[in-house]
């Protein structure tokens, strides 16, 4: 029997190359790289650290804004914080949108959640309902829940510091589910299992290329063909999306006083509508993943920071002993009053930012931006590790320096742009960040910290603590 495949292969490309023939416009794309003659810049979209090759690179050959382009996509890549704030920020309601993203939005069903959501009327409901418990008047007020869960993390890890990630983890969870849901975790929690195991098939839906996402119609592609394992993924990835939001809601919705139960007794409680439901539901499981995610990524990088710079350790310590003593923790509202310990926490943010290149933004039309075409539905990257190391912005961009916050005229504080722009800033941002800040000041208070041998011989290998080789040392995003 004769193998069709590689004529309906041949006529999917083929259709792919009228779709790129067609979609040219007279306005120029950006410069970028020059990609293969048929599948563009794919190779370049797969570089396992593309956000650090954009801003050492791209940008000292095509500059500021670069373009990526594949057979049916073109991405957008900005390299430097005035183009970011120009385009994502001043002229948000332009680029306010999600890219799409086939694989993880469509085949999964991602585009429920808050993050990955099209910026449409659900888009705004759903950010609506989450600032009704999460904006800065109501952060302070889980100051108790903050420090509680503070005196669990540092127990645990005081009796096995080796596991030191696994209780940075562990802590995360308890503390956001215990927000979200008003539950309190166990050990092999199922609840936290399952919503880990969504979180973990969206992470790597965004972080592997897949060709269905160059080529859409692929979306129709048979499982049982050749090359048609993506669906298999793609089903059981919208299996766990659904347990991800529907297994702790529907377990504990209303257990005790939390995030869940506080919004559903604002929306009518029991008579809360199905849509005021599913808001609340998409909610709390946007909470915890996207909180989940930041705040191991940082403390994270923060300990292997804080065993490299004993200096900073112990300034940050003689600051806690002279403010606030020996007798007790420090707590969310002695932030104030801890100016270097905070600024070692904003230089940890820096230093290694926890999504180097943003979620991609879009755009419904076209629009021109610094002479550029921005064509609908392409994808806009902001280069966050680009930022973060841009030595016009930060003086010595690889060298862990706190002191740069508390000058005169310091340099730009970290948070402006690490918890994203526009209509598509975090909206925890400040639960998160006082999370993290108690985490950290935490630490020092109660630990000393030191490097491993094995972690001073990579750092040599690196070319010491301050080489612009560093990066290499790191991997707590995978979304690069």
């Amino acid at each position: 029997m004769e193998n069709k495949y590689p004529t309906y292969l041949a006529a999917l490309l083929a259709l792919g190359l009228l779709y790129r023939l067609k979609n040219q416009r007279r306005l120029p794309l950006p410069p970028g790289p020059p990609g293969h003659w048929l599948w563009g810049n794919v190779a370049e979209m797969n570089e396992p650290h593309r956000a650090v090759k954009a801003a050492l690179e791209y940008r000292n050959i095509y500059g500021a804004v670069v373009c990526l382009r594949t057979i049916s996509s073109t991405t957008i890549i900005l390299n430097d914080e005035s183009a970011v704030m120009e385009l994502l920020d001043k002229r948000a309601s332009e680029t306010a949108d999600r890219a799409r993203n086939v694989f993880v939005r469509e085949l999964m069903g991602w585009d429920t959640s808050t993050v990955l959501h099209r910026h449409n009327n659900r888009h705004r409901q759903l950010r609506k309902t989450m600032a009704l418990v999460l904006q800065q008047s109501q952060a302070r007020t889980y100051s108790s829940l903050h420090s509680s869960n503070l005196v669990l993390f540092l127990k645990a890890l005081a009796n096995t510091p080796e596991n030191f990630t696994h209780h940075i983890d562990d802590s995360a969870s308890r503390f956001i589910m215990r927000l979200a849901y008003g539950h309190d975790i166990i050990k092999n929690d199922p609840l936290v299992a399952a919503v880990r195991s969504g979180q973990i098939y969206m992470e790597d839906g965004l972080a592997t290329h897949r060709w269905v996402n160059s080529l859409p119609f692929l979306r129709y592609y048979p499982s049982w063909a050749p090359g048609g394992d993506f669906q298999k993924v793609a089903r059981e990835g919208l299996r766990r999306r659904l347990e991800y939001a529907n297994v702790p809601f529907d377990t504990v919705m209303a257990a005790i006083s939390s995030f869940t139960s506080q919004l559903l007794e604002q929306k009518g409680g029991v008579n809360a509508s199905d849509e005021n439901i599913d808001l609340i539901k998409w909610s709390a499981a946007s909470l915890f993943g996207g909180m989940l995610f930041f705040c191991v990524s940082i403390l994270t990088t923060l300990i292997f920071l804080l065993a490299l710079h004993p200096e900073a350790v112990q300034r940050a310590q003689e600051e806690i002993d002279r403010v606030i003593g020996r007798d007790r923790l420090p707590t969310v509202h002695d932030r104030g009053s801890l100016p270097y310990v905070e600024a070692v926490l904003q230089e940890a943010m820096r230093y290694y930012p926890v999504v180097p290149l943003c979620i991609p933004h879009s755009t419904n039309e076209d629009i021109e931006f610094r002479g550029y075409l921005v064509p609908k539905g392409c994808s806009i990257e902001a280069n966050m590790w680009g930022i973060a190391h841009d030595p016009n912005i930060y003086p010595d961009p690889h060298v862990f320096r706190p002191e740069r916050y508390l000058r005169e005229n310091p340099n730009l504080d970290p948070r402006k742009y690490i918890f994203g722009f526009g209509r598509r800033v975090c909206p925890g941002i400040h639960i998160a960040y006082d999370s993290t800040f108690i985490n950290c000041a935490g630490l020092l208070a109660v630990f000393d910290f030191g490097a491993s041998p094995e972690l001073l011989k990579d750092v040599e290998m690196m070319g010491g603590r301050d080489s612009a080789e560093m990066w290499k040392l790191f991997n707590s995003s995978k979304i690069v």
